[in-house]
């Protein structure tokens, strides 16, 4: 669990907060960084990330619960500085489906003169990520942050040796 230090997260609510470390980690993963971080701790609270909402899914997929993005729409503003984007996101094993929206600034500035990069892309994640939470129980969201955390105190728990690996 963890804070990105390279966001500001003073004055802002502990969602807001969460919400850019999405951004981040979005960013993060299309720059082809590979995501670690499954759950944030911000001001006390406690949420999954875009790497957790993910790992989740697949752990309802093993579950026999595969969940599928079937469809994105995105639109641009009319004034042309935020995305809209929503997406339908269907368990496969009920037929069920739910959406998901998220909106994204398209410019850091009022002047639009510096583009925020990914601003498309991270729109349509989002709304992803929000089509996908939707179908997550919580209580295997909570199992799935107790047992990240306790992965991250004790983490000789969870070690696995690998054959052929260097030893010291």
């Amino acid at each position: 669990m963890e804070s990105n230090p390279a966001v500001n997260t003073e004055g802002t609510t502990p969602f807001t907060a969460m919400e850019s470390l999405d951004e981040q980690q979005i960013s993060d993963e299309l720059r082809g960084k590979v995501l670690d971080t499954f759950v944030y701790d911000v001001k006390g609270k406690l949420g999954l990330s875009w790497a957790g909402i993910k790992a989740v899914a697949e752990r309802m997929k093993q579950q026999g619960q595969p969940l599928s993005v079937e469809h994105v729409m995105v639109e641009e503003s009319p004034d042309g500085t935020r995305f809209r984007a929503i997406a339908i996101c269907k368990n496969l094993a009920t037929g069920e489906k739910r959406t998901g929206a998220a909106e994204q600034k398209r410019f850091y500035d009022d002047a639009k003169t510096r583009e925020i990069e990914f601003s498309y892309v991270l729109a349509v994640s989002k709304a992803q990520r929000n089509a996908i939470r939707a179908f997550l129980p919580e209580s295997v969201i909570t199992s799935s942050i107790e047992e990240w955390k306790d992965k991250k105190a004790h983490p000789e728990k969870y070690a696995k040796h690998v054959t052929g690996a260097p030893t010291k």
